[in-house]
């Protein structure tokens, strides 16, 4: 079944968030909250591609394999760092008008990620690099922190067919 959405998002389990990007036509395709694990992040990655390849996405590339990619990266975090114990991480896929929109929300209380401007601080860490390979593949993306005294976020990326102006964050 599809939803097509034309304002903000629909509450499920109270962990997802209203969407803070401008409204905009769209098309929800996937949804499913997984649990935290990496085997959790790994399947979420399949499944989406499966569900895009389903739809007709292999045509638009590389709309699809970047929006696969950066999803990834969100899932990998989600499940990594912004999970509490018992509570797992929500993947939503909607398309929007000329590309994907990809979002995971989750329960973390970490912070929020930080701002990509300047050098990375270990050019040798294992970790860190994930939101700069967001920021590199997305059009845009943001982050949307759950109201106060509730914890965790969601993060979305939006990924165009066309890619007009130079690539950034946008909070």
């Amino acid at each position: 079944m599809f939803l097509v959405l034309l304002s903000g998002r629909i509450e499920a389990g109270g962990m997802y968030r209203p969407s803070a990007a401008p409204l905009r036509p769209s098309i929800e395709v996937f949804r499913h909250v997984f649990p935290a694990t990496s085997e959790a992040a790994r399947r979420a990655r399949h499944l989406v591609d499966d569900t895009l390849r389903v739809l007709g996405m292999e045509k638009a590339e590389p709309v699809r394999s970047d929006a696969v990619a950066v999803l990834a990266e969100l899932t990998a975090n989600a499940a990594t760092h912004g999970c509490v114990p018992g509570q797992g991480f929500e993947v939503v896929v909607l398309l929007i008008p000329d590309g994907v929109r990809v979002e995971v929300g989750d329960a973390g209380r970490g912070a929020l990620p930080a701002s990509l401007r300047g050098p990375s601080e270990d050019a040798d860490a294992e970790t860190g690099r994930g939101l700069r390979i967001i920021a590199a593949l997305a059009h845009r993306w943001g982050v949307i922190p759950s109201p106060a005294g509730v914890p965790g976020r969601t993060i979305w990326a939006e990924v165009l067919r066309r890619r007009p102006g130079p690539v950034g964050e946008a909070l």
